[in-house]
């Protein structure tokens, strides 16, 4: 796989979206100034989020991981997004539940195995709620990819991945 792109130019600090469609579309346009991915991606995304919702409920709260087919997909990299108020994604594992999740974060990954890999390790960290709670107090994009950086980094560079 190849490197996986993170920093402050892939984060979204006061995002202010409607619903999940909303965001994504959004966060998608971060990842398109950036030449990760085509725009088609986000076409992609949001279609597959209406199938296989991607809100997951973790200890500090909610956090909505949307994704999608590799095929558009020109630079693997993350982009994440602090709402500025929650923002309404559907439950992984149950569509009829809605999670108000306070962070989207877009995964654009080249390498199917390789974004497992990525998805792993981000579940990993987002489980720990001094983390989570390290993410909700921080501002500005500097500061929210510091800490992403800080803990993935050292996650993904032990298993072989770039970040």
């Amino acid at each position: 796989m190849d490197d996986l792109l993170f920093g402050a130019q892939l984060v979204h600090p006061n995002l202010e979206a409607a619903d999940a469609e909303d965001a994504i579309r959004q966060l998608g346009q971060v990842l398109v100034r950036q030449a990760c991915i085509d725009p088609r991606y986000i076409e992609g995304v949001v279609e597959r989020e209406r199938s296989f919702p991607t809100g997951v409920e973790f200890p500090g709260g909610p956090i909505a991981l949307p994704h999608g087919d590799p095929t558009f997909v020109r630079r693997s990299a993350i982009a994440v997004a602090k709402c500025s108020t929650p923002v309404p994604f559907h439950a992984m594992g149950d569509a009829n539940a809605t999670l108000q999740t306070e962070f989207v974060i877009m995964l654009a990954v080249s390498d199917p195995d390789g974004h497992l890999e990525v998805l792993s390790h981000l579940m990993d960290a987002l489980a720990d709620e001094v983390f989570y709670r390290d993410i909700q107090a921080a501002t500005g994009e500097e500061a929210i990819a510091r800490l992403f950086s800080g803990r993935l980094v050292k996650e993904v560079e032990s298993h072989g991945i770039g970040l």
